[in-house]
């Protein structure tokens, strides 16, 4: 925002004997010396006087009187499609975006206010009234980072929202779902289950590689070479409206480059001959895929999974179980949380630490005993 403000000067109010109403007239002196003159009506001296002091206190976070004014005609609904019709949003979040800014969403209420209506307090005041909608923490948690989204973005690029502090809005914690996953010798005996079926392939490289659903449905034999035993995770493939989209890992360190162990590399090698002798298997063929080529849906890993924890009479676990097995497994296998973090490809380690903290509290209890020995007595 400009440091330098408009000048506003309001006038005495009059009677119009020919409208029977009263005006009010405003001067408008901005910086770059130029003036403007705006007249407000209404039925007495207080609602004109109160009209003419909240165009006064708009037009003054303006650097001009034609973007004030283009403000006042703007809706928060407006800002809002601009900002989602933006292309850099990746084809997931789009489409997330699109259905919470639905009128009869959360943010409903906000959409039809224009932007000056939009302060602090009006945002408060919405932030309580979801809080007491019923809705779900991770509901109002998109609706509430979606409004900070476009006010600051606004704020940035269009000079919208002067003094609006949407960054002060806090999100309800998300809620956590308790983390449920296989022992070692329970994951043994699922992947000894589903070695021969189709969809083996993808549960056994989710439990061994730790990759999530997306990566692996959108891993292509281009992305694996099996001479040095490393794997590349470059893409997944998301559900948006049903249909399976390539899209871009998670995040940055998603993109990562995982070893791949001797056991695993003999299974992909059958795998591969298998899909050559189908006449697939080419290097931008899908690994994990039907036989017609497609990704395997997320909902027919899911049922793949139930039908084995049925089978072997194992604890029901979730499809990114899989993902929370990988992490137990490596705990006990000594690897450290930084380490961890970078293997699952998560953001931040923060992460890693929010969701998998718990399987270091022996190491904690361990680390505490190690100045033990300081009250020894000689």
């Amino acid at each position: 925002m400009n440091d330098k403000r408009n000048t506003v000067i309001i006038h005495t109010p009059s009677k119009r004997r020919d409208r029977n109403k009263y005006e009010i007239k405003i001067t408008i002196k901005q910086y770059d010396g130029q003036t403007e003159r705006v007249s407000k009506y209404g039925n007495s001296k207080a609602e004109v006087m109160e009209q003419a002091q909240v165009y006064a206190d708009h037009v003054r976070q303006y650097a001009s009187v034609a973007a004030a004014q283009a403000a006042l005609r703007l809706t928060l609904g407006d800002v809002a499609q601009r900002y989602i019709a933006r292309h850099d949003l990746a084809p997931k979040t789009l489409a997330t975006y699109r259905h919470t800014a639905r009128p009869e969403g959360l943010i409903g209420g906000l959409l039809p206010l224009p932007v000056s209506a939009i302060t602090d307090e009006r945002l408060a005041v919405w932030r309580r009234s979801i809080a007491q909608s019923g809705a779900s923490a991770s509901a109002q948690r998109r609706a509430v980072k979606l409004v900070v989204a476009i006010v600051t973005h606004a704020q940035l690029h269009q000079r919208l929202f002067p003094g609006v502090r949407a960054s002060l809005l806090t999100p309800p914690r998300a809620e956590r779902r308790s983390i449920t996953y296989w022992e070692p010798a329970q994951a043994q005996r699922a992947l000894a289950h589903v070695r021969t079926l189709p969809e083996g392939i993808a549960i056994e490289m989710m439990l061994v590689q730790g990759l999530r659903v997306g990566e692996v449905r959108g891993l292509e034999w281009q992305d694996i070479d099996l001479r040095s035993q490393t794997l590349r995770v470059q893409r997944q493939i998301t559900d948006i409206r049903g249909r399976g989209t390539v899209t871009d890992p998670k995040s940055r360190r998603s993109r990562r480059t995982l070893h791949i162990p001797n056991q695993l590399r003999d299974r992909l090698l059958a795998h591969h001959a298998a899909q050559s002798a189908m006449g697939r298997g080419r290097p931008g063929d899908l690994v994990a895929a039907t036989r017609t080529g497609r990704p395997y849906t997320r909902e027919r890993l899911a049922l793949i999974l139930n039908r084995t924890a049925s089978a072997l009479e194992l604890p029901r676990i979730h499809v990114h179980g899989l993902r929370h097995t990988y992490a137990a497994i490596m705990r006990r296998q000594g690897v450290g949380i930084l380490t961890l973090s970078r293997l699952m490809g998560h953001a931040d380690v923060r992460t890693t630490i929010d969701y998998y903290a718990h399987l270091y509290d022996d190491e904690l209890r361990q680390a505490g005993e190690m100045t033990g020995f300081l009250l020894e007595e000689e």
